[in-house]
């Protein structure tokens, strides 16, 4: 009998710039840097920059604060004032002022967690879409990225300029 094993190489998230590195512990002994000024990360695809940062390389973990701008491919750019990001399980939670542009679409809210493996955007708390003459607001929703659909979900309002819906849900294509 044989026996393969595979592992998933885990890809590292690497740091490419900070104005100042310092070292710092944690009160339990854990180690991370903490990043001052034009901190900027990169995680495969994905480039991350902030005005600071702490990061922990032994967890393949970072939080960001303030002016955070994730960069995604050539179509996506998150912004918002703080970020912590997993690089092993590939998820942000994003929080505060909020703004996800992905090609002509606007995705305002406060509170967002973004899944890279799914391509996956999820909000909680009141979320508003702006797509040319469409502005959609919801309590809570989703945004596939990569199909561009949208699936606010209660207390569902859409507003054109010709008309006004409310609904408990909806399915929403900001593809051109």
């Amino acid at each position: 009998i044989s026996v393969s094993l595979f592992s998933q190489q885990r890809r590292m998230i690497e740091l490419l710039n900070a104005d100042e590195l310092i070292f710092q512990k944690l009160p339990s002994g854990e180690e991370y840097k903490r990043l001052l000024g034009n901190v900027k990360f990169k995680h495969e695809d994905e480039i991350m920059t902030c005005d600071s940062a702490w990061f922990f390389s032994d967890r393949n973990t970072m939080e960001a604060f303030s002016n955070v701008h994730i960069k995604q491919g050539d179509s996506l750019d998150l912004y918002a004032d703080y970020l912590n990001y997993d690089g092993n399980k590939r998820i942000s939670h994003v929080r505060h002022h909020i703004r996800l542009i992905h090609n002509k679409a606007i995705l305002y809210t406060d509170s967002l967690n973004y899944y890279r493996n799914e391509n996956l955007a999820k909000y909680y708390g009141t979320g508003r879409l702006e797509h040319g003459e469409d502005t959609l607001t919801s309590e809570y929703g989703y945004y596939y990225s990569v199909s561009q659909n949208f699936i606010p979900v209660k207390n569902v309002v859409m507003h054109n300029p010709r008309f006004t819906m409310f609904t408990d849900s909806g399915f929403y294509n900001s593809g051109e």
